[in-house]
């Protein structure tokens, strides 16, 4: 995905964003002292570095309206997930060496951090009040929804549901076919892989479950609020012209505050 900037002060900043799978490994090891990229890493770095050169010779850098002189290219890599960071750059030399596996210019993001960016854009969409129920025995409630939105469980409507699940006391659970996850969890919902006319079943058990599946119905049935005009690439444009501001490879430590 080719994206420019248009927020910041500065002219010409341009770039490729590379997207990989959550599950691909991003660190492999040489030996006990040396971390490398993992075959993943370096096709996604060998990629956005063919994308970024065509561009460049491209029509996109040659338009009448696009200040050449002083580019600033960038490749933002998503892959894998920060667990795998932690863990294998537990010493100072493996962070040292983590934080220049990448050239210039070049910025890794894992999936659960640019979930939980996406997480924080989401104000909650639906406000529950109730009352609470004169039993307080826990119940479980159970329906099938369809997904009618037409992007499916991508990203924002995930985040949208975990957010309105949050709301109830009662767990609240997200099951297709036989994949069955806690609705707490963006990353969970989106691995269900619900696309447009799939059939979900969601459950609740607590004391609130009755009013959690409905609700959480009411949202899918709404579509989850979103709008054709404003797809979830959008939301990801706005996110990383704010990461330009702040580019710079994550350290681990960073990772875990």
């Amino acid at each position: 995905m080719f994206f420019r900037n248009t927020r910041l002060n500065r002219s010409g900043d341009y770039g490729v964003i590379e997207l990989k799978r959550p599950n691909q490994s991003i660190l492999g090891t040489y030996s006990s002292k040396i971390i490398v990229p993992s075959t993943s890493l370096r096709v996604a770095q060998q990629q956005a570095s063919q994308y970024l050169d065509s561009i460049q010779r491209g029509q996109f850098l040659n338009s009448d309206d696009f200040f050449v002189a002083g580019n600033r290219k960038h490749a933002f890599i998503i892959l894998g997930q920060s667990s795998e960071i932690t863990q294998k750059c537990q010493s100072e030399l493996h962070r040292l060496q983590f934080q220049n596996i990448l050239p210039a210019g070049f910025h890794l993001y894992t999936y659960d951090e640019l979930l939980e960016l996406f997480a924080a854009t989401v104000p909650p969409t639906i406000q529950v009040l109730f009352v609470a129920p004169a039993s307080t025995e826990p119940q479980q409630v159970s329906k099938v929804f369809r997904i009618t939105w037409k992007g499916g469980l991508h990203a924002r409507p995930s985040a949208q549901l975990r957010t309105t699940a949050s709301h109830f006391i009662s767990d609240v659970f997200v099951k297709r076919d036989n994949a069955r996850i806690n609705a707490n969890s963006i990353m969970g919902i989106m691995m269900l892989a619900a696309a447009q006319n799939t059939e979900v079943e969601v459950t609740a058990i607590g004391i609130d479950a009755q009013a959690a599946v409905e609700t959480i119905g009411k949202l899918i049935s709404a579509n989850f609020f979103m709008v054709d005009d404003a797809p979830g690439w959008r939301l990801i444009r706005s996110q990383f012209d704010h990461l330009l501001e702040h580019s710079g490879t994550l350290t681990p430590e960073k990772r875990n505050q």
